[in-house]
């Protein structure tokens, strides 16, 4: 089939780009529309529950930035899969012309009632993508109160629309919703292969983030939902490391406790907690509607989505002593496969700029790819490095699952691990670094998401989502040593779990 269409494409003079996006067009709306003759749309009100036709948009917008072997895997079909990847290739190319003249294709408006429009315009994209981003986060949680930010974001996708939820009225439109909350952030953005659609559905979402929840047994059932997936998260002793020593790190501070709250916390959580937040906190100053379109024509329709929303006063970071997060709880080691067996995480908060982000994403290529993999400690098992940037600075954490953890062996390790990631790259992996981070934060840029997703971060730490367009690698090697020399000069923080 893909051979008779290659045919009749070139008969009319299409380019592969062309070529790929209408194939890509018509296998969305064919299984679309397949999907919902043979089962009907989905009418469950949990968000949890999808309409049937979801895989089709999930596949279509996940394949828009997948390597050639995965374009075939999917398809079945090399020829299909090679024109596709040809069309990225134009894409990545386009991005990195873009990249170096970020002012020509990013748009930043403030809007009279304070709310911000970001967008990013580019003919070429292969899927677009809308949403709201709010400037508040999993630090703007009350005392004792931590983990309500993220029961907010469970709960406004399920805001009633008919017979369902907006969220599922979203998807039967054809758009994804991929809500996340982070320390300084919440992001509602949404996917779709049908750009015009993109203001219907972003009415459905801006309804669904004004209206308050008000149902108890609602809130109940996604505390239920809330609690099997952080049990998942405890069960994970990388991840339980990680966030105690974050704990640590960011002592007497609101960044303290996880994103997801803490899972002895959800319990306290009621509906006015969370109808607190969202009155304090959901106002046109914290707002933002984040967009990657493909013509400038669709920002009209949705700059009105910013509209009559409620004026309120900016809440600042929360620093006062009457505002800090309570204390991590105690845990031991969650699950063991030997007696000996415990976890090690050390890690460091430095105070990184927003010009300093570029150099510590391409010191984290050198540490995962380099440094850790080959350091010389025999007892460790697995480890995992995360790096989490706040506006109170950035939590860089290595946990390493041991065996044996012997007390005597563990200054030894601390020292091991220092030694890695304080120990600069040769000039010849540097110039290759360059060059794959080069080619990597292309590639990332060509996918709408992700592209979406970094302007609004940076909007959110900074306040320029310009940050997230420049590009400069001349200073990239000087500015890792620095980086490096300012990690030295900190002693890291350790814990331990048996």
């Amino acid at each position: 089939m893909a051979a008779i269409l290659w045919v009749l494409v070139w008969g009319r003079n299409l380019t592969p780009a062309a070529f790929a996006k209408a194939c890509m067009r018509a296998m969305l709306r064919s299984k679309m529309v397949r999907s919902m003759n043979k089962k009907g749309v989905g009418t469950a009100s949990s968000k949890r529950l999808r309409p049937t036709h979801r895989s089709a948009s999930r596949t279509v917008i996940a394949i828009a930035s997948c390597p050639l072997p995965l374009a075939t895997s999917l398809f079945g079909d090399p020829l299909f899969a090679a024109c596709y990847f040809i069309a990225q290739c134009e894409a990545v190319t386009k991005v990195r012309s873009q990249l170096a003249s970020p002012e020509g294709t990013l748009i930043d408006r403030r809007l009279n009632d304070g709310g911000r429009l970001i967008a990013v315009v580019r003919p070429d994209v292969a899927y677009a993508v809308a949403g709201f981003w709010l400037k508040v986060g999993s630090a703007s949680d009350e005392p004792s109160k931590e983990g309500t930010a993220h029961l907010w974001e469970h709960l406004a996708p399920l805001h009633p629309h008919g017979d369902a939820t907006a969220q599922i009225a979203i998807e039967q439109l054809g758009g994804l919703l991929s809500p996340e909350t982070g320390r300084d952030f919440m992001a509602f953005p949404i996917a779709t292969a049908d750009a015009a659609a993109l203001p219907t559905m972003l009415s459905l979402l801006r309804g669904a983030l004004l209206t308050p929840p008000n149902s108890a047994a609602l809130l109940e059932r996604e505390k239920a939902l809330m609690r099997l997936e952080m049990r998942a998260l405890w069960d994970d002793p990388l991840w339980v490391g990680k966030t105690l020593l974050e704990a640590r790190l960011f002592a007497n501070t609101p960044y303290a406790h996880p994103p997801t709250g803490w899972l002895h916390r959800l319990d306290d959580l009621t509906l006015e907690d969370v109808r607190r937040f969202h009155a304090t906190h959901c106002v046109a100053e914290n707002l933002a509607l984040v967009a990657v379109v493909p013509d400038e024509r669709l920002l009209s329709g949705l700059e009105l989505m910013l509209a009559s929303v409620p004026r309120g006063q900016k809440a600042p970071p929360q620093t006062s002593s009457a505002l800090l997060a309570t204390e991590a709880p105690e845990m031991t080691f969650p699950t063991k496969s030997h007696p000996d067996e415990g976890v090690l995480a050390i890690g460091w908060r430095l105070p990184v700029k927003a010009g300093e982000r570029q150099w510590l994403e391409t010191l984290a290529v050198y540490w995962r790819s380099v440094a850790l993999p080959t350091m010389a400690v025999s007892e460790v098992r697995e480890w995992r490095l995360v790096i989490n940037p706040t506006r109170f600075g950035c939590a860089i954490s290595v946990a390493l699952r041991c065996r044996p953890l012997g007390e005597e062996r563990v200054g030894w390790i601390v020292e091991a691990v220092r030694k890695a990631m304080e120990a600069p790259p040769s000039a010849e992996f540097a110039a290759q670094l360059r060059e794959r981070v080069r080619v990597q934060r292309a590639w990332l840029f060509s996918d709408p998401m992700e592209l979406a997703r970094q302007i609004a971060f940076a909007w959110a730490l900074d306040d320029d989502p310009h940050q997230a367009l420049k590009s400069d690698d001349t200073m990239l090697a000087e500015g890792c040593v620095a980086l490096q020399r300012r990690l030295s000069a900190n002693a890291p923080t350790t814990i331990t779990l048996r």
